[in-house]
């Protein structure tokens, strides 16, 4: 009997079994393969059964049957399972999310791991800022069609919006980052950019000498200073510029210097929940517990992957204002930021992320 005999049998069969289509030869020939490899056989058994000449030609015949699919769906464990349980431990809960957290999350939202800072960039799809048209400035847009500067400068110029956005900005930040001291090898941010690009003990040491600044850089009797360290405040970013007992930033120093002043002022307490006085867009987490860290930034990849957007100064209000203050080891134990006047521009942030 011949193949095509054999074809044509197995549709007339088909026809009076009733079947929608015909059955094939070649079917009944794939069925067997497919059986074989269910019943746990191997590659080269399903091709020396089936006279392949070539292993290559039984991956045809590996399509897994839906019930072992099936299985081997069941047999991965699910996020619940995974989960820690109602008894674990912050320290577990922490590690439990942060292995949740993409590290390409994190990459492209500017987290820095070190420093404990979250400093999306301009133009990021739902955490940055647009940055202002005009020719040469890199400062954020907040709600104008330019930065707060420019916009100013445009006001001034007499000019159209078109015209002014051609002609290039000098100055290309709004603030300039604290920058180190110029002496050489002086680990000491500066006092300033403009008159004072120096520490304030060279600054002091420049007073003394009597001469000009680059004079008194040019002398070798200037020497660098070793760095005073992290500003004593948990939330800050900088750099220390004061060498007493308490070694703060210079904003730190000059509120600490007003609180002072105050009756039952609780220095200790100040210290733990001051808010950070980072630039630009930059949102401190330096001093927070470990899992507060990660529910914030587990929270914020959620709504970075729902494509919700998310403003990142309502963001860091609700940190510097409402958490940070609490001194909350969860977000659970946190105050809802209604009940707090100072916050309540973070309330719709809040919302948000605790959906």
């Amino acid at each position: 009997m011949t193949a095509d005999s054999i074809t044509e049998l197995f549709g007339r069969l088909s026809a009076r079994a009733g079947l929608s289509r015909n059955v094939t030869p070649r079917m009944l020939r794939r069925a067997a393969g497919s059986n074989l490899a269910d019943a746990g056989g191997g590659q080269d058994e399903i091709a020396a059964m089936l006279d392949h000449a070539r292993l290559s030609s039984a991956e045809p015949y590996l399509t897994a049957a839906p019930d072992r699919l099936r299985n081997a769906v069941d047999a991965v464990p699910s996020p619940r399972e995974l989960a820690p349980g109602s008894d674990a431990s912050d320290a577990e809960l922490a590690a439990f999310l942060w292995s949740l957290i993409d590290s390409g999350f994190l990459d492209g939202a500017g987290w820095n791991a070190e420093r404990r800072v979250l400093d999306p960039p301009i133009g990021h799809p739902t955490l940055g800022r647009r940055r202002c048209p005009v020719a040469g400035c890199i400062s954020p847009v907040k709600g104008l069609k330019l930065c707060s500067t420019c916009a100013t400068r445009l006001r001034k110029s007499l000019l159209s919006y078109e015209e002014f956005v051609q002609i290039p900005r000098t100055a290309p930040y709004l603030h300039l980052p604290v920058g180190d001291c110029r002496v050489g090898g002086c680990e000491r941010p500066w006092t300033d950019s403009g008159g004072r690009p120096v520490c304030r003990t060279h600054w002091w040491q420049l007073q003394k000498y009597g001469g000009s600044l680059e004079e008194f850089l040019a002398d070798p009797a200037a020497k660098g200073l070793p760095s005073l360290g992290d500003c004593a405040a948990l939330a800050c970013n900088r750099r220390a510029v004061s060498a007493g007992d308490t070694r703060l930033c210079h904003p730190h120093e000059k509120r600490l210097w007003a609180l002072r002043e105050e009756p039952d002022f609780d220095e200790e307490a100040w210290l733990r929940t001051a808010p950070s006085t980072g630039f630009a867009a930059k949102v401190s987490f330096r001093g927070l517990p470990e899992l507060v860290v990660a529910q914030l930034l587990f929270g914020l990849q959620h709504r970075c992957h729902r494509g919700a957007c998310t403003e990142i100064g309502n963001f860091r209000a609700l940190i510097d204002r409402t958490i940070r203050p609490s001194g909350a080891q969860r977000l659970e134990d946190v105050p809802d930021p209604a009940a707090n006047s100072d916050a309540l521009n973070s309330a719709p942030t809040w919302t948000a992320s605790r959906r």
